[in-house]
């Protein structure tokens, strides 16, 4: 590995060092009226190559070119073409501007079509960020593909001020998963995790992403429920030019790949990740009761406790892409673009140090090494149907399906006091997971007239979360060092848990824009709403043993299926309870009205936004026995905004915005629903209470925030940019998990609004350069958030970060752009990427325990790309280099006669990720 990085790193500054290239630069125009204005998104290429660019807003653009004697031409459609032959020698600059002038008999609907904004492109993306009235963030396609992002959770991770922990848990600017909003193209999308506000991201791959967007900052378009971001996923749509590409690829994990994979026995396709059907029907729906003792009938399956150990295979992923615009009459188009693809992955973890520490002082309470083993697939499809009318019409359809399925085995083994000091034990927990989201889009733009546009959009959308049959079991030695069923708990230690989720979303939207004369802005109103319906329901039930005597019972626990029948366990206790169930429904009826008004070099945008939100929640839902309780929370809020942006040329601005915003609780949040968790993690339980009706845990309700935000920006260049921003946010009673007791030692988790409030504060920086073929980029974020702590949590800290924020986040990429071959039409990429993170709070503890604390994480990545002609590709990756160890370490206070005083940290949790190298095969017919 260090010898074929030591190659790559040679060629790439033998590279940097012979290339001697000649900047052609110049501004294209056209001719409105009597007067030449600059002429945005034409083309300009070198005949006879593929190098080529388009011009930005203003009309500029720049070239590199190796010495030689081209031939550059400049075109739009509609407009007659401009050819000129120009030399480079190296080094001299040269500067082109030209007019184009309209040709004859051109329609205008055809350069309306065919003239779309790429904006899947960075440079694209940058001009809309300069001249955007309100600050966003986006990272497009041809980045994503650059960088080596293969699904939206890699991707945001790029942004400044993004970080998250694995692949579910999103912090934006400190403020966690609660304090953020996911859309999918500008509507919401509900997600299938029931524990988690923002949507799985690394659901959707890159193969159906156009761009994503991060919008930092309030705008009154907006649902107002995000004050660290709002993120919303644009899907691709028609291309302009008909396609179809098909792609291959394969990894190789130095963890996984070729080692033995353990994996639980279990029906269906586990392959492709569509087998939950198979695992459900294990369980009749007649056992599925509350609490009662069932003997065994011949239609209940025991569910295997035995597994596989084969060797894992490389990870693979396969997709299909393909498009074309369909011209109707010549003014009437139908754009269709559909794409599918599979991806699976398998990842271990060996030898995960796994430590539980029951007190301040550091005393462990289980002492474990874990093997954790995870078989993942995505499966993702995309069908966009666009109907297009000139400028006037534009109608788009969009369908977008994702299963992902993730088939777990954890192996813990080690000793715990409570079992016996000295008496090893085994875990083993088996679960699969299926996360599927199902969405339909029907959107519609339409120009009324010349200053009156009108634009609506619907939705209906079905996500699911399935936990058909989690399996956990729970082995001990005797003194003969024999493993033996371990029954303290009976019907707790050896069981099946099942969680069922399903909810459906509606959303429409429709609004009016009227343009201002003179260009001077615009007036937006609009009405939205948005009706939510979930159901949750889970159960569990443990294995009861007629054996008198289990220590003399021994197990060979390579075998475990041959030991557990009837011999061993003739009934089933379902330990179910009423309250394991609820049924929720949410409906937000929303208004704005949106005000921008261009003043010389100021903009001022002004918005106000109201929004009733209604929640209704029925608990006790696992039996119909007329004792569900309901619980109903509403709310009339008005969100004021104000941002305004001053243009100090036509390359800066200075931006400044101030806003409110709402957290709103979640139905996890605030059902007093006991959620089940694996072996060895509390009971989670929502928290329906209020200031007036307030539970014995405390009140939950909304917390608003009061944000500013200021930001310089500069566009040097084409393709360059450099910002600095702060930003300051009041949050009024931040929501908090916390663990609460129930009596005598037992705790559970819950989820309280703070009295006291938070402080979430930092300053951000970016910078993207482009040195001839070298690109460069570099952002970071200072993070500062603190929250006062009451008394009456019981924490060891009065004061602190909120959770999951990071002091600082680095992001920085290097590339080289290589052209060879006839006519410079091959061109290698090699790239280099990197992230870090500083120490972040993971989990807040209580009672009388030290908080755990996630450690600084290093990630190096390298892309190499080949576009060895137009139509194929082919791609090489190596991800994680560095393979940093992930450590989280927890809070001790060891001194007895200074309790209060931290005096270090224990390790508690470390395993490393691996090293994946892949390679990827595109193919464009």
């Amino acid at each position: 590995m260090k010898r074929n990085l030591t190659f790559v790193f040679a060629l790439f500054i033998l590279s940097v060092s012979v290339s001697a290239q000649t900047l052609v630069k110049g501004i294209v125009k056209e001719i409105q009226g009597d007067k030449e204005v600059p002429l945005p998104f034409a083309n300009v290429y070198i005949e006879g190559t593929t190098l080529g660019t388009t011009t930005n807003f203003d009309g500029n653009y720049e070239i590199k070119l190796e010495p030689g004697t081209y031939t550059i031409s400049f075109s739009f459609i509609g407009y007659e073409k401009v050819s000129k032959e120009i030399t480079a020698d190296g080094e001299t600059p040269i500067e082109i501007n030209v007019t184009l002038k309209a040709g004859e008999g051109q329609k205008l609907q055809e350069v309306e079509v065919a003239g779309k904004a790429n904006r899947e492109s960075e440079n694209m993306l940058m001009l809309e960020q300069k001249k955007a009235v309100v600050a966003v963030e986006a990272i497009g396609a041809k980045e994503m593909s650059r960088k080596a992002v293969s699904d939206v959770a890699a991707g945001v991770k790029k942004v400044t001020g993004v970080s998250m922990m694995g692949s579910k848990q999103l912090f934006v600017r400190g403020l966690g998963d609660r304090y953020n909003s996911a859309e999918l193209n500008g509507l919401p999308i509900t997600s299938p995790d029931p524990a988690k506000k923002v949507v799985k991201l690394d659901m959707f791959q890159a193969d159906i992403v156009k761009l994503l967007e991060v919008s930092k900052v309030f705008n009154a378009k907006n649902y107002a429920d995000y004050t660290g971001a709002l993120i919303n996923i644009e899907t691709k749509d028609y291309p302009t030019e008909p396609f179809l590409s098909v792609s291959i690829g394969g990894k190789y994990n130095s963890n996984s790949t070729g080692k033995p994979f353990y994996m639980i026995n279990s029906a269906g396709n586990k392959f492709f990740g569509f087998d939950v059907n198979a695992r459900r029907s294990l369980t009749p729906k007649n056992y599925l009761v509350v609490n009662r003792i069932m003997n065994i009938g011949e239609d209940f399956h025991p569910a295997s406790f035995g597994f596989t150990t084969n060797n894992a295979s490389p990870n693979s992923s396969f997709s299909i892409n393909g498009g074309k615009l369909f011209d109707l009459n010549g003014s009437s188009k139908i754009g269709v673009l559909a794409s599918v693809s599979f991806d699976n992955e398998y990842e271990y973890s060996p030898n995960v140090i796994d430590l539980n520490i029951s007190n301040k002082q550091g005393n462990i309470d289980g002492n474990y090494v874990s093997q954790i083993y995870s078989y993942n697939t995505y499966f993702t499809s995309l069908l966009s149907l666009s109907f297009l009318n000139g400028d006037r019409n534009n109608i788009t359809y969009n369908m977008v399906y994702l299963n992902n399925g993730e088939n777990g085995f954890k192996q813990k083994k080690g000793l715990s006091p409570d079992w016996g000091e000295e008496d090893t034990a085994l875990i083993r927990n088996a679960e699969y997971i299926k996360y599927r989201l199902l969405s339909n889009q029907l959107r519609g733009k339409h120009k009324l007239n010349d200053k009156l546009s009108f634009n609506w959009n619907g939705s209906f959308m079905n996500v699911k979360y399935d936990i058909p049959d989690r399996r956990e079991i729970v082995y001990q030695q005797n003194p003969d060092l024999q493993w033996t069923y371990f029954a303290l708990n009976n019907g707790n230690d050896t069981k099946r848990v099942i969680i069922q989720q399903n909810a459906i979303e509606y959303n429409a939207t429709a609004s009016l824009d009227y343009a201002l004369n003179d260009d001077k802005g615009n007036v937006s109103v609009g009405a939205y709403y948005r009706s939510k319906y979930q159901t949750y329901n889970s159960y569990m039930f443990g294995y009861l043993f007629n054996q008198s005597n289990l220590e003399n019972y021994t197990v060979d626990i390579s075998n475990p299926d041959a030991y557990f029948g009837p011999q061993i366990f003739d009934r089933i206790k379902s330990n179910t309870n009423d309250g394991m169930g609820y049924d929720g429904n949410l409906n937000i009826y929303s208004g704005f009205v949106d005000f921008v008004y261009n003043l010389n070099r100021l903009t001022i945008n002004a918005g106000l936004r109201t929004e009733y939100s209604g929640m209704e929640i029925i608990s006790n839902t696992n039996k119909i026995n007329n004792n569900e309780a309901s619980y109903a929370f509403d709310n009339l809020d008005l969100f004021p905004v104000l941002n305004l942006k001053y243009s100090l040329n036509n390359k800066s601005n200075v931006r400044f915005a101030v806003s409110r915003t709402v957290t709103r609780p979640s139905f996890y949040e605030k059902s007093p629903a006991q959620m089940i968790p694996e072996l060895g993690e509390r009971l989670t339980v929502g928290n329906p209470g209020t200031k007036a009706n307030p539970t014995a845990y405390g009140y939950l309700e909304n917390s608003y925030s009061n944000n500013i935000d200021i930001k310089y920006e500069i566009f040097p260049k084409q393709n360059e940019l450099f910002s600095i921003s702060a930003y300051y946010k009041q949050i009024i009673e931040p929501i908090e998990q916390k663990l609460a007791s129930t009596g005598g030692t037992d705790f559970i988790k819950t989820f309280v609004s703070t009295p006291n409030n938070a402080t979430a504060a930092g300053a951000e920086f970016e910078l993207k350069k482009r040195f001839n073929n070298i690109f460069a980029g570099l952002n970071a974020a200072y993070i500062y958030t603190n929250i006062k702590i009451p008394d009456s949590f019981d924490e060891l800290t009065k004061e602190r970060q909120l959770q999951g924020a990071s002091p600082y986040i680095i992001n920085a990429d290097l590339g080289y752009n290589l052209r060879y071959g006839k006519g410079k039409t091959n061109v290698s990429y090699f790239g280099l990427v990197f992230n870090s993170f500083g120490e972040r709070l993971f989990a807040v503890a209580s009672d009388g325990i030290g908080n755990q604390y996630e450690s600084p994480f290093n990630a190096l990545d390298f892309v190499l790309k080949n576009s060895i002609n137009q139509k194929l590709t082919i791609n090489l990756t190596v991800k994680n280099i560095l393979n940093s160890t992930v450590q989280y370490k927890q809070d001790i206070y060891a001194d007895l006669e200074n309790p209060n005083v931290k005096t270090g940290q224990i390790l508690v949790y470390e395993y490393k990720k691996g090293i994946t190298a892949g390679i990827g095969i595109s193919y464009k017919f």
